[in-house]
């Protein structure tokens, strides 16, 4: 299901001739941030429909405004939490520095 609906999206973009922008570095970081966790929401995997390579953040400047505020936030949050949990793995993979408390 995912696949088909990755390819639709695709060729509605080919056929209105658009060009999707390279997936932002914020999400990139969110992608490695979410798989340091224990239980990882998976939405920031390169395949995904929305935050992914070829996801629906990426069809333009406006589209990609919310997606990468959404990364950041989630980036902040996960590494605020792995900090107060002495998580070191988790704080290093949301790209803090740990300090142990």
């Amino acid at each position: 299901m995912r696949c088909s609906l990755v390819l639709c999206s695709l060729a509605a973009c080919a056929l209105s001739a658009c060009v999707l922008l390279p997936r932002d570095p914020a999400c990139i970081a969110a992608e490695t941030c979410d798989a340091a966790l224990e239980r990882p929401v998976g939405d920031y995997q390169a395949d995904d429909q929305v935050f992914g390579d070829l996801g629906t953040c990426w069809q333009n400047a406006e589209t990609q405004k919310p997606c990468i505020a959404t990364c950041l936030a989630f980036v902040a949050d996960e590494l605020a939490i792995a900090q107060a949990q002495n998580n070191k793995a988790v704080v290093e993979a949301c790209g803090g520095v740990f300090e142990e408390q």
